[in-house]
């Protein structure tokens, strides 16, 4: 979508997490098919890292940690985990508290949607909404680039009078481009 904004034009796109595979409750199946088809590893490599994606946080879950993964860099403490396997990752994972192991492919991604839908794992399916979401808008600044913005909210339908319909988890703002 796109909202007008200082005489511009600029594209903000809405992602629902109920899309995303939630790294704190996904089944190794579902973990190494996503790692095999945006990390680049091979099946077997994806397998193993999924295993160590599942053994680490029932590991901190021993350890009384309720959520094991925060935010889905928490990823990166796992071993064996690189930049170069999370990056290409991080666009189609999140780290969510709301238990779902599966994912909404209504909600999902057009790529991540692509590789699930002709995927053989049990029960990745699922018809959950969530009230989080992910929300990135590309703001133009000059020829040379542009401010990525990025925040991350949940959305309730109960508030109080006067406050914002949102809570705010984390926000972020990138440069694109020259300086």
């Amino acid at each position: 979508m796109t909202v007008p904004g200082a005489g511009r034009i600029i594209p903000v796109e809405v992602i629902p997490w109920s899309g995303l595979v939630n790294i704190n409750n996904a089944p190794p199946a579902l973990l190494a098919l996503v790692l095999s088809r945006f990390s680049g590893l091979g099946s077997g490599q994806a397998e193993a890292m999924a295993q160590a994606i599942v053994q680490t946080r029932e590991e901190m879950r021993r350890r009384s940690i309720r959520v094991p993964f925060e935010t889905t860099e928490d990823l990166l403490q796992v071993p064996g985990m690189t930049y170069a396997i999370y990056a290409p990752l991080r666009h189609f994972v999140v780290a969510d508290s709301d238990g779902r192991p599966g994912v909404n492919l209504e909600a999902s991604p057009l790529a991540l949607r692509a590789v699930l839908e002709t995927a053989d794992v049990g029960g990745i399916r699922q018809a959950q909404s969530s009230s989080r979401y992910t929300v990135i808008a590309r703001v133009p600044f000059d020829a040379a680039g542009a401010v990525l913005v990025m925040r991350q909210v949940d959305v309730r339908q109960q508030r109080p009078m006067g406050q914002l319909p949102w809570t705010d988890f984390s926000s972020m703002q990138v440069w694109q481009g020259r300086m």
